[in-house]
């Protein structure tokens, strides 16, 4: 149907049990409003429009740090709906991606909740820490934009990580005072938050780091 968007939800890489699958379809059943279709490997959407289309790095990033159990992720083809409110919700998924194609691009950002003001005459933009738009000039006047959502539950179980780093580890005090003590430690927590979804963002061709991939 025109206008369409593909919804892709893909599996996070370390469930612990394979039960969780079912509860994972059902909650993004109720979270779209529609049945999804089952999809035993991320490879398979890769034989038909429009993500035959796509370009290799997208490829990479959907494919990369997979479950590997008996399935990898969820499929719908449905009208465009707020996909930000369904990523503050959602809790099985480490990423959720949305492919489409159309002639005006910032009308479908509105409905699935994306500043309609960001520059779409780059081939990458990132609205905001937790979304990433790939731009692709096709047919036409059409382009083919693909956005990666990084669910909020997912950020909040890597942040964790954030206390390993050496700028966050406590220490012993020293002479500094209590206040220059946990100034220095909020600033290193500050400084780990950005370098945590720069990698994500950014640290896909790199060897899984602190287990966040």
């Amino acid at each position: 149907m025109r206008d369409n968007i593909y919804v892709l939800a893909k599996i996070k890489f370390d469930l612990r049990d394979p039960e969780e699958l079912y509860f994972a379809q059902r909650e993004i059943d109720s979270l779209l409003g529609t049945k999804t279709k089952f999809i035993k490997t991320l490879a398979t959407p890769f034989r038909d429009e429009p993500f035959n289309k796509l370009d290799e790095e997208i490829i990479h990033l959907i494919t990369r740090l997979v479950y590997l159990g008996e399935g990898q992720g969820f499929l719908a083809n449905i009208p465009p709906v707020n996909i930000v409110n369904i990523i503050k919700k959602a809790t099985f998924f480490r990423e959720i991606y949305v492919v489409f194609k159309t002639e005006n691009v910032k009308n479908i950002f509105n409905k699935i909740g994306i500043d309609t003001n960001i520059e779409l005459d780059r081939k990458r933009v990132d609205p905001n820490p937790y979304t990433q738009v790939f731009l692709k000039e096709i047919e036409g006047r059409n382009k083919l934009v693909t956005i990666r959502f990084l669910p909020f539950h997912t950020l909040f179980e890597y942040a964790t990580e954030i206390k390993k780093l050496p700028a966050c580890v406590f220490k012993s005090k020293n002479s500094q005072s209590w206040k220059e003590y946990f100034t220095e430690k909020e600033s290193g927590v500050e400084k780990g938050l950005k370098e945590l979804i720069t990698h994500l963002k950014d640290g896909h061709y790199r060897s899984p780091h602190f287990g966040l991939g």
